[in-house]
């Protein structure tokens, strides 16, 4: 399935609030970079400031993710 999904799906990255700018979410990307195999993807909302440092680490917007609540 490599050529349609990546091969490692980040679930949760989290820094606390406290230490928040202080390079710990690069580290953590770093480590799962390093240590991973294949693609990786991630789940962000637009508005999460954390954007910013996936887009600057290359990660990229694929998709568009669509919703049906009944």
């Amino acid at each position: 399935m490599s050529l349609f999904i990546p091969e490692n799906f980040l679930v949760y990255i989290a820094v606390s609030s406290d230490f928040r700018g202080h390079g710990i979410g690069k580290k953590i990307l770093d480590k799962a970079k390093s240590e991973l195999n294949g693609a990786i993807a991630l789940h962000v909302e637009p508005e999460n400031p954390a954007k910013r440092l996936y887009e600057r680490e290359g990660f990229t917007n694929k998709y568009l993710e669509m919703r049906y609540n009944p």
